[in-house]
């Protein structure tokens, strides 16, 4: 835990059943939780029922590069959201095939996040923090 004594930690995840690490945010008031994934570059990526639950109106389209390098034609939508006291504007992809939340690099840009991650929990520091 040596790691985070010089950090300012400004929320937590946790690390679920599967070993992904998770955090809880809020759309429109409403608690989520999405699994962190530093390979997805983008803010956040919804499955088409729960943007469809959020009334999301479509802002365009972006092509997303997949883990295994196919790529896929993706709606995104503009939402604002809340984590940890803030509110951030980001881009939301509608995933059509997923039943999973994903949070991005983006999301911890926005909010100035720095990612520490344990064996059972995930830390977001403050990105500038100095003691």
């Amino acid at each position: 835990m040596a790691a985070i004594t010089h950090s300012k930690v400004i929320a937590s995840g946790y690390i679920g059943r599967k070993g992904a690490a998770k955090l809880k945010f809020r759309i429109h008031g409403i608690k989520l939780v999405g699994m962190i994934d530093t390979g997805f570059t983008g803010f956040i990526s919804l499955p088409l029922p729960l943007a469809e639950r959020f009334n999301l109106t479509p802002s365009g389209i972006a092509v997303a590069v997949m883990a295994d390098g196919a790529q896929h034609v993706m709606v995104t939508s503009k939402a604002p959201v809340k984590f940890a006291g803030k509110v951030r504007e980001g881009t939301v992809f509608v995933e059509p095939n997923a039943n999973i939340i994903l949070v991005g690099m983006d999301f911890l840009h926005k909010f100035h996040l720095g990612l520490i991650v344990t064996k059972n929990k995930v830390y977001l520091v403050d990105e500038f923090y100095e003691p």
